[in-house]
């Protein structure tokens, strides 16, 4: 599920960007047990807000919410390894792309929903 606002505009590296949202809806399909996956962007005073949820089997703590962005975290790394690929790095670039822009990224808990918030400047400085 997506949705947006007309008149968003952000100054930006696109490409960067790209992969920012690629990672972020990448990782909830990867780790979301079902449906609905949503995405959001919308403006919000100066900034821009990314936001990526999906459902999760069990909730995080907020120190596991903080420390996903710690490259090679995981969660659960005993079960990771065998139902999941990749290396544990992509949400770290996020937080790399998300503060070379002047914003950044956290995760928390809403109700069953994980959700990943990305803000960044109207005219990051890149």
């Amino acid at each position: 599920h997506l949705e947006t606002a007309d008149d968003i505009l952000l100054k930006a590296d696109r490409n960067m960007i790209k992969q920012v949202l690629r990672i972020l809806c990448d990782n909830a399909v990867k780790y979301a047990p079902a449906d609905p996956i949503c995405a959001e962007i919308r403006g919000e005073g100066k900034n821009i807000i990314l936001r990526v949820s999906n459902p999760v089997e069990e909730p995080l703590t907020k120190q596991q919410c903080e420390q996903l962005f710690n490259r090679f975290y995981r969660v659960d790394e005993s079960r990771s390894k065998d139902k999941k690929s990749g290396f544990g790095i992509g949400l770290a670039i996020a937080a790399a792309i998300a503060e070379k822009h002047g914003g950044r990224i956290s995760a928390a808990m809403e109700g069953n929903l994980l959700v990943f918030t990305c803000v960044l400047p109207k005219e990051a400085k890149f």
